[in-house]
């Protein structure tokens, strides 16, 4: 089921904005964005990124990166996912797609993918204008 929630969740973003990212199994488009999958226990947290600069890691989880990376590893923790449904689980991989491509949590209240209170259920599953418009605007 990971390998098909990320490869739907990079289409999500293709089909709805210019980065075009293209989907290679573990490694994928200009930004190499590798995804990951599995129980990762009870960590916290449903998903979330690694950011590297070669073997270095220089952004976790919801740090920042403290300098330029070079590919990313995004997370899903099957732990907290195993009663959701298929759009949940790749709701969760979308939302972590976008932190890869540039995008960071949506606070303000506005209709977002990237919605920082990310929990399930979430009315948001796909990316939503203001996440196109923030990608669209990176790329």
């Amino acid at each position: 089921m990971f390998a098909t929630a990320w490869k739907s969740a990079m289409g999500e973003w293709n089909d709805k904005t210019e980065a075009a990212i293209p989907y290679h199994g573990d490694v994928g488009g200009v930004e190499r964005i590798r995804m990951d999958g599995y129980n990762h226990g009870m960590n916290g947290v449903h998903g979330w990124v690694d950011m590297y600069s070669g073997p270095k890691l220089v952004g976790h989880r919801q740090q920042a990166p403290t300098e330029s990376w070079d590919y990313v590893v995004a997370n899903i923790n099957a732990y907290y996912l195993t009663n959701h449904t298929y759009a949940q689980y790749r709701g969760v991989a979308i939302h972590e797609i976008g932190h890869a491509l540039g995008l960071a949590h949506e606070q303000d209240g506005t209709p977002s993918i990237m919605n920082d209170l990310l929990n399930i259920p979430n009315t948001y599953l796909v990316p939503q204008q203001d996440d196109i418009n923030g990608v669209n605007n990176l790329y």
